[in-house]
């Protein structure tokens, strides 16, 4: 195997527990300070201070100061090597970055940065199982397929009466299959549509309930 060793201080790299042979060897830097100190240099001379949440002319001051300066003053490093982002955050708890007028998921804009790899049309997926972790070393390339791949082997996908959209409990769906009613009766006292009501008792909705 041919040694690999870090772009800014020159130690050999070592492969990390929950890397994959394809993540190690797209990795640079052997840590954290490597990797800040390598592109702090990058933004020598902006030293604005991060003064929270800009308004006015200061809010456009601030959209104007070098995308890497921002996106280091939106996360906070965890123990476990996470960057997580502080800044804004959606529902599924993915970071939300802007720049100027382009809005990016923070993940896949530090994947693209940090790596010099395009993201356009391919899925960036965690590695640490963390949506908010902005860390490019925790971060591959996948498809679809890849994605949700990964969400069955770590157990995140929504089934049944957790998923976000049921409007049924696992209990109401045994009771509509063991129901000898009308189609129409269930849904109105359910208050769900009666394609629902079918597809409950044929089976190809809800099939564990």
């Amino acid at each position: 195997m041919i040694e690999r060793s870090c772009i800014e201080c020159v130690e050999p790299l070592r492969r990390k527990g929950y890397e994959t042979p394809r993540l190690f060897a797209k990795r640079q830097f052997c840590g954290h300070a490597c990797r800040a100190a390598y592109f702090g240099r990058r933004m020598a001379g902006s030293e604005s201070p991060r003064l929270g949440r800009p308004s006015g002319r200061l809010g456009m001051q601030n959209k104007t100061r070098p995308p890497l300066e921002r996106f280091f003053e939106s996360i906070i490093i965890c123990d476990g090597e996470c960057w997580q982002w502080i800044g804004v955050i959606d529902k599924r708890g993915y970071g939300r970055f802007t720049i100027r007028s382009d809005k990016w998921a923070a993940h896949r804009w530090s994947y693209q940065q940090f790596t010099g790899e395009s993201v356009e049309g391919a899925f960036v997926c965690h590695a640490c199982d963390n949506p908010s972790c902005v860390n490019p070393d925790h971060l591959f390339l996948g498809t679809h397929a890849d994605n949700m791949a990964d969400m069955v082997s770590k157990g995140r996908q929504q089934h049944g009466e957790t998923h976000r959209r049921a409007k049924l409990t696992t209990e109401q769906v045994g009771a509509i299959r063991a129901s000898a009613e009308s189609i129409c009766v269930l849904a109105r006292r359910y208050e769900v549509a009666e394609s629902c009501i079918y597809n409950i008792r044929k089976g190809t909705q809800r099939k564990n309930g």
